[in-house]
């Protein structure tokens, strides 16, 4: 399973993208603001790209996997990675890369079986689409 949607190329904050998972349920990846990294954390960043992050030019960011049913509400929080940069370089949609490799196609399964949600249709979605 992964998802068709693409972040877009300039990402922003509260952007999501959904595949649908049974005829009620939806994996949904959100972008969501990171307020625990700065780029002193890591050694990558050089002098003018600390002073664009003060400037606030780009950011951090968690990409953050939820099930959700069809009207919003979130069933189960499935993953995330956070200290993904934002607005750094010219193409934010590789934040799409990430909501994919986060998918786990058996722990969707469970969740939803945890839930009682009829998993047939799910197991055929998984199963038919890699």
């Amino acid at each position: 399973m992964k998802f068709d949607q693409k972040f877009g190329k300039y990402a922003c904050i509260g952007d999501t993208i959904t595949a649908d998972v049974t005829k009620k349920m939806k994996l949904v990846a959100a972008i969501v603001f990171d307020d625990q990294c700065q780029p002193s954390d890591f050694d990558c960043y050089d002098e003018q790209q600390i002073e664009r992050w003060q400037k606030d030019e780009w950011y951090f960011v968690g990409v953050v996997l939820s099930l959700q049913s069809h009207d919003g509400t979130i069933k189960a929080h499935l993953g995330s990675l956070w200290g993904n940069e934002c607005h750094l370089g010219d193409n934010d949609d590789w934040l799409t890369e990430i909501a994919n490799e986060l998918i786990d196609e058996k722990q969707i399964l469970n969740t939803l079986q945890s839930i009682n949600e009829p998993v047939t249709r799910a197991i055929e979605a998984l199963t038919h689409t890699n």
